[in-house]
């Protein structure tokens, strides 16, 4: 009889969190990758350029062109979104209750910058190539470095996941069908606004494949298998939240400022 029960709650649960709004979640998506994306080449990258003296700055969705790189401009992008990245975690532990869209949306918002982020240095360190392989040149050994960049970056990438999945699971209970269903939605509708606004960057498609996809949906993909992670955490402390509602002010937000983003970032804005 206790099995019966069980089993016909784990059914309306489930029923309860598939009324979860994909087109909210797809927003929360769109609106995480885009600010994160524009903390990385606006605030970090232009950001130093402009403090390290460069008055002609041109940010897209893909790069920051300062005429000139040091190594501060360099690694600046990927530190101002771990800033923010932990700055997210340090607020989600501070609201641990109340409105659940919007702590879904700081948890989007900040798996973003700790993956891209964390993310970069693996990227860098096994391809060589992106910020990082720039940051490199000229130390030697080279190849120390690049394993060093690596081990790093999968250190730290896991490690910022598992925290995720405990801040995840407080959210949105420990159900991993649901788990799943959000993170893929927030990962796919990222990675897409990479790519549509990456395509008409002026160098080409070939920027897009290395930048845009690789950082989108190659270092997000934690949001894949963050959830397996997730529904194994503390159970006993996270109780069943209701579905994610459809938000329309936040679905026309996002159109407005994703058409702004793809037009003003697709060739660049220039600075100064």
């Amino acid at each position: 009889m206790d099995a019966m029960v069980t089993n016909a709650h784990t059914r309306a649960a489930t029923s309860s969190f598939a009324e979860d709004d994909r087109w909210t979640l797809a927003a929360f998506g769109v609106l995480a990758y885009m600010i994160s994306n524009v903390l990385h080449e606006g605030l970090g990258h232009g950001g130093v350029a402009w403090l390290s003296g460069a008055r002609h700055i041109t940010v897209t969705s893909t790069y920051m062109d300062a005429g000139f790189d040091t190594r501060w401009i360099l690694a600046a992008g990927t530190l101002v979104n771990l800033v923010f990245g932990m700055l997210g975690l340090a607020m989600l532990r501070r609201v641990r209750r109340g409105n659940v869209p919007q702590r879904l949306f700081l948890w989007s918002f900040t798996a973003f910058n700790l993956l891209l982020g964390t993310g970069y240095f693996l990227f860098s360190g096994i391809g060589g190539i992106g910020d990082w392989a720039e940051w490199m040149k000229g130390l030697s050994p080279t190849w120390v470095w690049r394993v060093g960049f690596a081990l790093l970056g999968a250190a730290s990438y896991f490690g910022a996941a598992l925290l995720l999945a405990r801040e995840l699971v407080r959210i949105a209970g420990s159900n991993e069908t649901r788990l799943r269903r959000m993170t893929r939605t927030i990962y796919f509708a990222g990675g897409l606004t990479a790519c549509v606004a990456g395509v008409w960057n002026p160098m080409g498609w070939k920027l897009v494949l290395i930048s845009a996809a690789a950082s989108s949906f190659g270092g997000a993909s934690g949001l894949l298998w963050i959830p397996s992670v997730a529904s194994r955490c503390n159970k006993d402390t996270v109780s069943v939240t209701n579905a994610i509602p459809r938000l329309q002010g936040v679905l026309i937000a996002t159109a407005v400022l994703l058409a702004l983003y793809v037009w003003f970032l697709r060739r660049g804005v220039r600075l100064g």
